[in-house]
């Protein structure tokens, strides 16, 4: 299957998994001796042919959260890692 996004933009096959009865985030796995596709959550195999792939940031909406994909941060200018909230970051001694 050609990729239809940009080969360099962070993208994720989703595909509707028959167990778990929605849509999933697919995840590769070795069956036999062919690489193939299954559910993150179940390891139902899926059938790439029949998921889309889609942005980081439309993982949301599947109710994932992607480190890293938020466009805009809540605190604005360093946010937390900047110091700005007054949380104690990793490393922060």
């Amino acid at each position: 299957m050609n990729h239809p996004l940009d080969p360099l933009s962070p993208s994720f096959l989703v595909s509707c998994c028959p167990t778990c009865r929605r849509d999933r985030v697919a995840h590769r796995v070795l069956l036999g001796d062919e690489l193939s596709w299954a559910c993150e959550t179940c390891d139902t195999p899926l059938d790439e042919r029949q998921g889309r792939w889609v942005h980081a940031q439309e993982l949301d909406e599947l109710g994932y959260f992607v480190d890293g994909s938020e466009e805009v941060t809540a605190h604005g200018g360093g946010g937390c890692r900047g110091g700005r909230c007054g949380i104690a970051q990793p490393g922060d001694d």
